[in-house]
């Protein structure tokens, strides 16, 4: 058994993650801004939450997951994602954590060139939107943990997300809603977006991340 703490436990994957978890009989505990329980902004928040539970493992999924919203909002994006991924670093260095699981975005690598397919880990980055930005600045602070105190830290650069109780302003689940519509209504006509990119999708509950030990 694995004493686990999930940050952003309300959101799409860290519900998942926790039911995958508990099936593998860990003690997990999640902890959320929208419940009350953290508020990955504030440093002390973030401190007391790891203090109380003492994880010896923590899940890092709290942050702004809108990307297109983040062009609206970048200091906000990027104070949630950049500088509460350095909260929950600090407290967990502090707390002696034996091992956290920071989850960044495809969304790091940006501009990919056709001749650069398909990339790998070592594929340079090259943020094109302000939640990009605000990722690559906390995968770094995550490298830096490990090689500047030593912090034990998995960086998983996730790629999309698909599965049940995601919201609709995603892609797949968007598109199943237009077409559920046009079945009640008797539409003939799905919108769609750009359906020249190529994206690789991977099912939440089979990519619910598992334990990093």
């Amino acid at each position: 058994m694995v004493r686990a703490l999930v940050t952003g436990v309300s959101g799409f994957v860290g519900r998942h993650l926790v039911e995958h978890l508990q099936a593998l009989g860990d003690d997990v505990t999640g902890c959320d801004r929208a419940d009350g329980t953290v508020d990955i902004g504030d440093l002390s928040s973030v401190q007391a939450i790891v203090n109380r539970v003492r994880p010896e493992v923590v899940y890092h999924l709290a942050g702004w997951s809108d990307v297109g919203g983040s062009w609206a909002a970048p200091v906000e994006v990027f104070r949630a994602n950049a500088e509460g991924t350095l909260n929950v670093l600090l407290a967990c260095t502090e707390a002696g954590v034996e091992r956290v699981l920071a989850v960044s975005s495809a969304d790091v690598y940006g501009i990919v060139r056709e001749d650069e397919l398909p990339i790998g880990e070592d594929a340079p980055l090259r943020p094109v939107t302000p939640y990009a930005a605000s990722k690559v600045a906390a995968d770094y602070l995550a490298l830096q943990a490990w090689l500047g105190t030593g912090l034990p830290v998995v960086r998983a650069r996730a790629f999309n997300h698909l599965g049940p109780g995601q919201m609709p302003r995603f892609v797949a689940p968007a598109l199943a809603e237009r077409i559920a519509r046009n079945e009640l209504d008797g539409g003939t006509v799905v919108p769609v977006g750009n359906l020249s990119a190529r994206r690789d999708f991977t099912d939440v509950r089979v990519s619910a991340v598992g334990r990093t030990r």
